[in-house]
């Protein structure tokens, strides 16, 4: 999330400032090296899922495409933990939840108890935990369903009375959401485990099996959704993976 703001009340007076969290520069700002980190990551991670050839090359080519709808933007500062926005004359904390995205971070104003949550959380769909490839200066890939969990927690305990969402209505009841959100994954971890029980699948026989109705261009999002619950699992000892002579992980329940 990238956010743009006025510097001055004087419109004659008023400088442009895009800010975001540090780990969203490379992307706001499209290094070439960060964009060619993220493209083959989908494509190799969507083969080790045992995706089928022809549906990773189109999904490769939809996950590229989607450099055709931003422009690069220069930043001018960061919003990181712990520092504040002024917006319409009032303070707003930044938090950083991420799960969702990486770098994404959301908004609180203690006084109205208003929180800018960005698609944190929504009313009418879950966001999905999407994996994402290494932060440069990173080597391994984050778990960000395991990450959006512990935002999730945290956004549960704090006194909100209003959650202004991405898109989609507006949420009055953060923690009562929430709670169904966790009931709503909990049964998610039980159904993988319930198709593990005939042995060993590739995330790819998984996501059929989990999620059968997704169409054809949802199959970056639908390896995503699999591979984040299969984090929660493997770390509770639940499941193992090895990875067979194609390069295919194989997961099995333990």
């Amino acid at each position: 999330m990238w956010i743009t703001w006025s510097g001055a009340a004087d419109c004659s007076s008023r400088q442009r400032r895009d800010s975001a969290h540090p780990l969203a520069q490379p992307i706001v700002e499209d290094w070439p090296e960060s964009r060619a980190r993220r493209q083959c990551f989908g494509y190799d991670l969507l083969r080790s899922a045992g995706v089928p050839e022809d549906l990773v090359a189109r999904s490769d080519k939809l996950l590229r495409s989607y450099d055709l709808f931003q422009r690069p933007v220069q930043l001018t500062g960061f919003l990181e933990e712990g520092t504040t926005l002024r917006l319409a004359d009032v303070d707003w904390q930044v938090l950083y939840c991420p799960g969702h995205a990486a770098d994404l971070i959301c908004f609180y104003e203690p006084g109205s108890q208003v929180l800018i949550g960005n698609d944190h959380l929504l009313a009418h769909i879950s966001s999905n935990a999407i994996v994402s490839a290494p932060p440069l200066g990173e080597s391994a890939r984050r778990r960000p369903l395991i990450d959006y969990w512990q935002s999730l927690r945290r956004v549960a305990d704090m006194d909100i009375a209003l959650t202004l969402t991405g898109h989609g209505e507006a949420v009055s009841d953060a923690s009562g959401l929430i709670e169904q959100r966790f009931a709503f994954h909990q049964r998610r971890l039980a159904r993988l485990l319930d198709l593990l029980t005939g042995g060993d699948q590739s995330v790819w026989q998984l996501a059929q099996g989990l999620l059968p109705r997704m169409g054809m261009n949802d199959t970056f999002l639908a390896v995503s959704e699999v591979i984040g619950h299969l984090d929660v699992l493997e770390g509770k000892g639940r499941v193992t993976a090895e990875t067979d002579d194609r390069g295919v992980w194989r997961y099995a329940a333990a």
